[in-house]
């Protein structure tokens, strides 16, 4: 069995999808899989296939403002916050441009002899004891087959969730949202922009990121392809002051751009070129996720919202799960807890997520304690991808530790205090030591990435000083780390380093 080598980035989970798309990959042999290694990351991807459309995503960027104020650079950079999710663009992580790499996709399965049956939709599902038996109609007739298993891939509120009328459960920490996005073009990069420009170099070119406009209230995305296109939407709590009518989606937009004028900007030759979608209400989860001869991915079992990027790391890693159950066999006495290990896991993260995305939204008026609380999710996510790669992945086996006694206790506590406050409408205290050394106290142990570093004023490099540093942490010494950092395409150059 030949291991695929990953590429490397901050982490697994920085870049969205990558990193778990890579441990899915990595470790299993089939001829076939040489058809979607290339996909890992923006260098193959761009050797391998240029022709399908992506984007460069060098790592998350954030910029604050206020209705009606342009945004205005400080000394501190209390006001932005740049992440790196990788030292070079060779091994960066990438924005799925869905139409081009979904027809990939669909094309390589029927290749792996896939039966796939286009505009096809189910109108029968019995269950026979021994499975279910499935009848469906579509463009090309009637269509009857049987299964063992049953995997829904349908997305929040998907099939079967429909199809057996299950309820809807709430969050511990609910954040009701909604969403209005499109595709445009000619949307100018940040660094066009005189406000945005800057004296000194950043970790990354800000644009080839996962761009975040945060201003009280909501967050609108940014996300760059390259072929023209540019994916942006806006995330709004249902309670935002910004008395937007998303029931005209291109009516709210401009009126959007109309109270913040630096945004305004970027889009201020925008046009665009797919209709508008919306979401009356985001986050979901689905009160089942596994039952009797089938299971729920992921992402039909629950969403929250897209800052972030968490959808897809949750799914891969659920489909990795799944794939180790179903490498048992359905007749193995470990399958089923296995499969209930799955939906506990499964429901375990969503809560985990949740709960930092709720705190988040609660403080996007207030910088300094949003991005210190994003250290929740940057600090585990490099901590678990730097274990994965030094071979050492049984230790890190939930996203965002969200099964780890101590980390996850820390953050529960850390977010309860916040939601406490922000709803009982308390002043939330200055970000002073005491409340600092909580979140340093809680990351602390796993921190990898030199975060909550005042002298880095909110910009994080992706540095190989950080991980050296880190050893003790990682369980492993310096010339280990560098060997792991050599073999995951760290360094741009092929040459092995003189210090190895």
């Amino acid at each position: 069995m030949k291991r695929v080598e990953p590429s490397f980035g901050v982490s697994d989970f920085l870049g969205g999808a990558r990193g778990a798309y890579e441990m899915i990959v990595m470790g299993y042999e089939h001829g076939n899989l040489d058809e979607i290694k290339p996909f890992c990351k923006w260098g193959t991807w761009q050797k391998s296939h240029p022709e399908i459309g992506c984007g460069l995503k060098r790592g998350f960027t954030f910029y604050f403002h206020q209705p009606g104020q342009r945004f205005k650079k400080t000394p501190t950079r209390i006001n932005e916050l740049l992440v790196s999710a990788s030292p070079h663009a060779g091994i960066a992580d990438t924005h799925w441009y869905r139409p081009d790499f979904d027809l990939y996709l669909y094309q390589a399965a029927a290749k792996l002899g896939v039966k796939v049956l286009d505009q096809t939709g189910i109108t029968d599902l019995d269950p026979t004891g021994t499975g279910f038996e499935i009848k469906a109609n579509g463009k090309n007739g009637r269509h009857e087959w049987s299964t063992r298993y049953l995997i829904d891939a349908t997305g929040p509120r998907g099939f079967l969730f429909n199809h057996w009328n299950i309820t809807e459960t709430p969050f511990d920490n609910p954040i009701e949202t909604q969403s209005i996005f499109t595709h445009f073009r000619e949307v100018k990069r940040l660094e066009e922009l005189q406000e945005f420009q800057e004296t000194e170099s950043p970790p990354y070119p800000v644009d080839d990121a996962a761009v975040h406009h945060l201003f009280p209230g909501g967050w609108i995305w940014v996300l760059r392809f390259n072929n023209g296109i540019t994916s942006a939407g806006v995330s709004l709590t249902s309670d935002s002051s910004l008395e937007l009518d998303l029931e005209n989606p291109e009516g709210a937009w401009k009126k959007l751009m109309e109270q913040f004028p630096s945004i305004r900007d970027q889009f201020s030759k925008a046009v665009p070129c797919e209709p508008w979608s919306s979401l009356k209400s985001t986050s979901f989860q689905s009160s089942r996720i596994t039952g009797t001869g089938w299971a729920m991915l992921p992402s039909a079992t629950g969403f929250v919202d897209p800052l972030l990027s968490t959808g897809f790391p949750l799914t891969l890693l659920g489909i990795q799960r799944l794939g180790k159950a179903f490498s048992m066999g359905f007749d193995d006495s470990r399958f089923e807890s296995e499969m209930n290990s799955y939906a506990e896991t499964t429901k375990m993260e969503l809560q985990a997520v949740a709960r930092l995305i709720a705190c988040l939204f609660r403080v996007m008026d207030r910088p300094e304690y949003f991005t210190a609380l994003t250290h929740l999710y940057f600090g585990p996510a490099a901590y678990g991808e730097s274990m994965k790669r030094l071979g050492k992945g049984t230790s890190v086996t939930s996203f965002l530790l969200a099964d780890h006694p101590d980390y996850a206790n820390r953050m529960r506590f850390i977010c309860s205090e916040i939601m406490a406050m922000t709803r009982e409408k308390r002043k939330l205290p200055r970000l002073d030591d005491p409340w600092l050394k909580t979140i340093r106290d809680c990351i602390g142990p796993i921190n990898v990435g030199g975060f909550l570093n005042p002298e880095k004023k909110n910009w994080y490099p992706v540095e190989e000083q950080d991980l050296l540093d880190s050893a003790s942490k990682l369980e492993t010494d310096s010339k280990t780390l560098k060997e792991m950092l050599f073999r995951s395409g760290f360094f741009e150059t092929k040459v092995k380093p003189a210090e190895f």
